[in-house]
């Protein structure tokens, strides 16, 4: 499933959803790839979107090494555990092949289809939805975050690396040449 189908899904669902980081920043105009996709939504909607996903094969992981990965085989262990960890985010993605074990080699998921689900990303989805910006596809409108919003949440996360510090350079000059 391609991101624009991913969206179309969402929609056709009633999933409040904005994008966010790197395929936002893409919007924007930053050229650094991104082969996945961030989503901040309503924690109420965390259910639906893992049947939603689960239904079209994707798989919550939970855990990454240096060569294996640990899912969950199904939507309903995937809630349980989603619920239980209370961590505010959660990561699927697509398989090559149909998975018999919770255990798979990391060479076994596909990359471009990680979609990163964020019910608690720094900034209330409302205030994200007020101030996204709509980007208009033939097929699908959808919500990107606001420059200042992208900020924010860039600020609050804890783990600092030097890509992250590069995307806030890049928000702020935005930032600052549209002031």
């Amino acid at each position: 499933m391609t991101h624009k189908e991913l969206l179309e899904l969402l929609t056709e669902n009633d999933i409040l959803f904005v994008v966010i980081g790197g395929v936002a920043m893409r919007v924007y105009g930053d050229p650094r790839p991104s082969s996945g996709i961030d989503l901040a939504v309503r924690t109420l909607d965390v259910d639906a979107i893992l049947e939603l996903l689960y239904s079209r094969s994707y798989y919550l992981i939970t855990w990454v090494d240096a060569d294996r990965a640990t899912i969950v085989l199904d939507a309903a262990a995937a809630a349980d555990r989603v619920e239980s960890e209370k961590a505010g985010a959660m990561s699927l993605a697509r398989l090559r092949y149909l998975p018999r074990k919770e255990s798979i080699p990391l060479e076994e998921i596909l990359a471009e289809s990680q979609v990163n689900v964020f019910f608690e990303p720094g900034v209330p989805i409302a205030r994200l939805a007020a101030n996204a910006q709509t980007v208009e596809l033939p097929d699908v409108s959808f919500r990107v975050a606001a420059v200042e919003d992208l900020i924010t949440m860039e600020e609050r996360r804890p783990d600092g690396s030097e890509a992250e510090g590069e995307d806030l350079r890049f928000l702020r000059r935005l930032l600052r040449r549209g002031s």
